[in-house]
Parts: C-alpha cells; sequence; structure tokens
C-alpha cells in the first residue's frame, strides 16, 4: 500500500496507524487472505465493521465511528510503537462501540423527541402510492429506510440515490495536462449542493480512466501517467489528483455525512467524439452510428495486451478513488459504451476468450472486479450500471442481462443499475419502455421486478422515470426495486430528495422542455453548468426559460 494520503478533515495520525494496519491485514488479493478474516455477512452482529480501515473512511465523521476507532486515536497521540497497539482485539472494540452507539442514539432520542429517529416499519405499513387526495405530511415513509450493502457492508441511510450523468465541467487542456480533467470548483460545488439532497447515495458521472478516449469536453480523468510524467503512476507513487478527488468526495457528504460516494468509472470505445479520438478503440473496429449530435470515426480492435491495460486502468483509477475517500466505484456498462460494446453480438465479433458466449463477452467486466478486489479492501463498494437490453436486433438481450446480473452477484458486486439501450438506440429504447410502463413512472420497472426476483443479495437501483414520492414508494412497495435512481430531477432541484424525505414536496417541479431524450439530456447540461458557477438552476417549468432553451436550438422561432 502507498504512503499514507493526507486527506482533508480526517485525523491523520490515526489514519497513518490504520492504514498501516491495514497493510499488515491485507495480503494478497485471494479470497484466503488474512484481510478476508474481517468481511462478515451483512446481516451479521459486525456488518457495519468490515475493515479496521472502514471504521475512519466509512464513518464520515458520525461520532459513533470515532469512538469505536478510539484505542487506534489514542494509540496515534501516545509515544508507542506499532506493536504495542494490539491491546485491543477487535471484538472488544466492536462491542465498547456498539455499547456507545446505544447510548449516543439514546441521548439524541432524549434531547430531540425522537425527532430525528425514524421508525422502520414494514412496507407493508408504510409504503404506497401517494393519491392526488393526500397531503404532503402522508409521504410513505419507506423512502427513509436504510439498507445494508451485501458484500462491502456498507450501510445506505435512505433509498434515494443522485444518479450518474456525465457532468463535463472540468478543465479540458490537453496541450499542458497541467490539470486536465482535474476536479475543480465547479464540480466541488456542484457536488456540494448535491450533498444538500440527502440522499442515500451519490454517484458521480463519467470519470475517465484513460486520457486519450473521452466521452466528451469536461470529464473528470484518472490516468496512470497524467499529467505528463517519465513513468506511469503506481501504488507507491499516489496520483496527482488524489487531493482533488478527495475534496471532491468532501464536498459530496459535506451536508450529509452517512451517504455513500460512488464514483462512475468509464471508456468510451468507439462512443468517443471525432472532435477528441482520432482513432477510437473498440472489441472488433464496429463503428459507431452517429448519436446525440456526435459523430466517431472508425476504431481499430483492441489487441489483448491492450485489453488487460484497460482492466489496469479501471483497478488503478479505483485504488486512487479509495485513496481519495470515495465508498466505492460503478462500472459504466451501458449507452454503448466501451464495456457495453464487449456485451453485445453486434458489436463484439471476437472469437478468442473475449468474445462469443457470455461468459466470455462478460469477461472484462468480470476482470475488472477482480482486479479492484486485488487494489481495494472488500468495504470498497463495486457496482454496474447495466443496459436491461439495447433494443437492436441481434444486440444484448434481456435475457443477457439477467445472466449477466447472476455473474456480477457471483462476484460480489453491491448493486446494478438498471438503464437501457445504446445511443444508437437510446430514443427507440425510452420510447418503448414509456409505452410499456405508462401506468406507472419509471422507465425498465417490469424488467426491474424480474430481476430483483432473481437475485439473492445483490440490490438493484432503478433510473428514469419518476416523477412523484409515492411513484417511487410503489416501486420499492412492489419489490421492483431496492432504490430510486434521480438523475434529470437532480439537476432541476438539487435538493429534492431532502424535501421529499421531510415530507415537504410529493413531486418534482415539472418541465416544459418536450418529452425528448436529446432534449432533455441538455436542458440538464444549463443546469448542471448554472450549479457548478454559482447559480440557481434554470427553472424550465417557467415558459420564458423554455423558450429561451428551444429558441437556442432552433426548435422554437
Amino acid at each position: 500500500m502507498s504512503p499514507s494520503l493526507s486527506l482533508p478533515a480526517r485525523t491523520h495520525s490515526a489514519v497513518n496507524l490504520l492504514s498501516q494496519h491495514e497493510t499488515r491485514v491485507m495480503g494478497n488479493c485471494s479470497k484466503s487472505s488474512a484481510f478476508s478474516q474481517y468481511h462478515t455477512h451483512p446481516d451479521s452482529f459486525f456488518s457495519h465493521t468490515p475493515s479496521l480501515v472502514s471504521f475512519f473512511i466509512s464513518s464520515h465523521f458520525q461520532p459513533i465511528f470515532v469512538l469505536k476507532a478510539l484505542p487506534f486515536i489514542l494509540s496515534s497521540i501516545m509515544p508507542l510503537s506499532m506493536d504495542s497497539i494490539p491491546h485491543y482485539t477487535l471484538t472488544e472494540v466492536v462491542v465498547v462501540g456498539i455499547v456507545a452507539e446505544v447510548l449516543l442514539y439514546g441521548l439524541i432520542s432524549l434531547y430531540n423527541g425522537r425527532k430525528q429517529l425514524t421508525p422502520v416499519v414494514p412496507h407493508s405499513q408504510s409504503c404506497g402510492l401517494v393519491t392526488e387526495k393526500q397531503t404532503v405530511s402522508e409521504t410513505p415513509y419507506c423512502l427513509r429506510d436504510g439498507i445494508y450493502l451485501p458484500f462491502s457492508g456498507k450501510r445506505v441511510p435512505n433509498r434515494l440515490v443522485k444518479a450518474p450523468m456525465t457532468e463535463r465541467v472540468c478543465v479540458f487542456d490537453r496541450e499542458t495536462e497541467v490539470s486536465h480533467g482535474k476536479p475543480n470548483s465547479a464540480l466541488f460545488r456542484l457536488y456540494e449542493e448535491w450533498s444538500r439532497g440527502q440522499y442515500g447515495m451519490v454517484i458521480t458521472g463519467n470519470v475517465l480512466v484513460d486520457k486519450h478516449h473521452l466521452e466528451a469536453v469536461g470529464n473528470p480523468i484518472i490516468d496512470r501517467s497524467l499529467p505528463s510524467q517519465p513513468s506511469t503512476c503506481t501504488e507507491d507513487t499516489p496520483h496527482p489528483y488524489t487531493s482533488a478527488y478527495a475534496e471532491l468526495a468532501l464536498n459530496a457528504r459535506k451536508h450529509s455525512h452517512s451517504t455513500l460516494v460512488i464514483a462512475q468509472l468509464n471508456h468510451p470505445g468507439s462512443h468517443s467524439s471525432d472532435k477528441l479520438t482520432p482513432v477510437p478503440v473498440s472489441p472488433s473496429g464496429v463503428m459507431a452510428a452517429p448519436a446525440m449530435g456526435e459523430t466517431y470515426n472508425r476504431p481499430r480492435a483492441l489487441t489483448e495486451l491492450e485489453i488487460w491495460d484497460i482492466i489496469d486502468r479501471f483497478a488503478y483509477a479505483s485504488y486512487t478513488l479509495f485513496l481519495a475517500g470515495f465508498d466505492g466505484v460503478q462500472l459504466h456498462a451501458a449507452h454503448g459504451y466501451l464495456l457495453t460494446q464487449f456485451l453485445s453480438p453486434l458489436t463484439n465479433l471476437r472469437t478468442d476468450a473475449w468474445g462469443g458466449a457470455l461468459e466470455g463477452r462478460a469477461k472484462i467486466m468480470l476482470e475488472i472486479v477482480n482486479a479492484i478486489r486485488c487494489r481495494c479492501p472488500s468495504s470498497f463498494s463495486i457496482s454496474v450500471k447495466l443496459n436491461s437490453q439495447d433494443f437492436l436486433v441481434g444486440g444484448f438481450t434481456a435475457d443477457d442481462s439477467l445472466a449477466l446480473c447472476v455473474l456480477l452477484e457471483q462476484h460480489n458486486v453491491d448493486f446494478v443499475e438498471i438503464s437501457g439501450g445504446t445511443y444508437d438506440s437510446m430514443l427507440d429504447a425510452f420510447t418503448h419502455s414509456r409505452e410499456s410502463t405508462r401506468k406507472r413512472e419509471a422507465y425498465f420497472i417490469e424488467f426491474s421486478e424480474k430481476l430483483r426476483r432473481q437475485l439473492t443479495n445483490t440490490k438493484v437501483v432503478l433510473t428514469g422515470g419518476f416523477k412523484t414520492a409515492g411513484g417511487m414508494a410503489q416501486a420499492i412497495d412492489d419489490g421492483a426495486c431496492d432504490f430510486v435512481g434521480l438523475a434529470r430531477t437532480t439537476a432541476a432541484e438539487p435538493r429534492i430528495g431532502a424535501s421529499i424525505l421531510a415530507t415537504r414536496t410529493t413531486r418534482a417541479r415539472p418541465t416544459l422542455i418536450p418529452d425528448h431524450i436529446g432534449l432533455q439530456t441538455g436542458a440538464a447540461f444549463v443546469q448542471i453548468k448554472d450549479i457548478g458557477e454559482g447559480r440557481e438552476a434554470t427553472d424550465f417549468s417557467k415558459p420564458e426559460e423554455a423558450t429561451k432553451f428551444l429558441t437556442a436550438l432552433g426548435i422554437v422561432a
């Protein structure tokens, strides 16, 4: 493990000690390593303590986790050697912490008159559709229910997720590469505002793993050789952007310390604009059709050595994010990007181990998961954003998606976020989903229901189409999903999660932008830029704002 990183607002000496202890117990990446002894089932007595380091890293300043790590804090300020630390067993530390937790919550409850405590009520009593006749105070409480992720053991405080969107607000400076793709003040402001939404999880959008292959101008980047250096970064040489990503994580939970912060990692493959990438890469050199206003150059097929290099890039980026204090990563395997290109028989024509049957087409994704596990502790969450299908004849099917999710569960993936379609088929995908689910709010909800019944441990996040608290609660109550993802809605109303959880509102603000994926995505970009630059998000429920936006696109005279 690399030298201890100075992270914002953390107890430096204690982290140093814990990091050294982590080095002792990590061993190698096999399941038989010493580190695996600290990973326990989420339903067990020690579910929220999968590793000693996670006492601090997953606590986000909750006092109880400081109490649990108190022996190590005391050790850090006393002139003791590392050999003198094991006066406390893991059991003793955890038991003391749990007793303190009971006392602490008891005091909170007495002081606040139980206002801060939300009882976990069975869904049959607490959920259900909010009708027009119900008042705001009757909003279902099941959205407030906390839940543990099955393999990392992390606790998510509620069922609302700020879903990933490409933000495109970072510096684009390919010439000097001094700050190319580095998280900046605009990104910090954006995520600080989202932290006020009190979401159970906040997932960033499109952190790219290769500076030469970008989804768009303004993507954040974690490249092993960025900025330009004589040699690539390694675990012994932390990435120079690590502190910037630490600040991003800090801002993302600034007003909601229990929120989990997840970074979405991506490689666009053939879906990298011809303005950015002269020669993109893909599994088999199949050219991407123009989509969403972008055109693409013909890609070349990846060699096997290059595939392994991409796997290592995902693992290196994950390790950097772990050092920066993120709770986990999400692999972007939807919307036509590189991992999607490997999954689809239309774009993966390979005849080697990386193609053919589903197991071969999914090999790159599963190897990425394995590589991350070798670099990061089991308490670091891994998830996947996945198409329910790509809505193309001969492409990635719903049956493929269901079978893949079973493989992901076998590889200890905490949750899958369901989407649908590639950019080639996005309009058809969303038209199909809206027609098939017109009686309920969410897109892809029938698939999500089927998937959730098939999985035993891995959780399901359903994103897209939710507009009311009642619709969100009904999706959970019906067993369609474990979490509700909100994307463009959070660009328009970044604090809507807190408003729903506090029963101040039951529905999202309407928009006058036409119901078209391209137009609504463009409107969300405007709002994201507004927030990043310190302004309130443009209100497209106002006719004058909607008209101004559409006129700029040449749609309204």
